[in-house]
């Protein structure tokens, strides 16, 4: 269940706010008196309680102290555009894991290809599951979710995995963890030599995660573990 719940208007105490019906009633089945904590855009916490069930209304009691669960760390991952909504799922779990910036993007060997409309509603879905992760893990900071690329990064430092071949990940994020900032994993048909080397050239380290060929999903919660586990974004 959902520690908190986000609103699009600014709380202050004294103020009665609409909800969503559906979600509360019948859903969460609460009910009028029942207490609930709302977050507002700012990121602040409230307590509320349900005043009326028709239409659906809470009052804000009064600010709602809860131990800081925001990311500790600037964490931007470039994130592949996988087949099957898997960049959906990855999104939710890198805002679990404090990523503070995510780029979904297409290389030359990318699968998913989207066009202008597609990619303004692939953003505004990837932006709502966000916001429903930053509520089941207790963040009020929600993570920049930039439009899709068409494109690898044009600037750096960073790190990247690559199966062409680069330095152990750990050890080399454990002995440079400034590199942990900005990471990038490629797509189901992995990155082409010229876009690894151009890479390379802005700055990138390629990394390797060892002998065994892993899903791409599976690469970028791998690396991005890795990356706040070195920076302490797990404390």
């Amino acid at each position: 269940m959902s520690k908190y719940f986000r609103v699009e208007s600014r709380l202050t105490p004294g103020a009665v706010v609409p909800l969503e019906a559906h979600r509360f009633l019948h859903v969460l089945r609460l009910g009028a008196g029942d207490a609930i904590v709302l977050c507002d855009p700012s990121g602040a916490l409230f307590e509320a309680k349900i005043t009326t069930t028709s239409p659906l209304m809470a009052e804000i009691v009064g600010p709602h102290e809860s131990p800081d669960r925001n990311a500790t760390r600037p964490l931007e991952v470039w994130l592949p555009l996988l087949k099957g909504g898997r960049s959906d799922d990855l999104v939710r779990q890198l805002t679990e894991l404090g990523a503070t910036r995510i780029v979904p993007y297409a290389s030359r060997y990318t699968v998913v290809r989207l066009d202008d409309k597609r990619a303004a509603e692939r953003r505004a879905r990837l932006e709502a599951i966000a916001r429903e992760a930053c509520n089941q893990c207790g963040r009020t900071d929600l993570p920049a979710i930039e439009p899709p690329r068409d494109r690898i990064p044009h600037h750096g430092p960073g790190v990247f995995l690559w199966e062409g071949g680069g330095a152990p990940a750990l050890e080399t994020l454990s002995a440079k963890p400034e590199l942990a900032a900005r990471l990038l994993t490629g797509p189901e048909g992995g990155l082409a030599l010229a876009e690894a080397e151009a890479l390379i050239a802005l700055g990138w380290v390629p990394l390797t995660l060892g002998p065994r060929i892993l899903r791409a999903d599976t690469a970028v919660l791998v690396l991005a573990s890795l990356a706040q586990a070195v920076r302490g974004g797990f404390a």
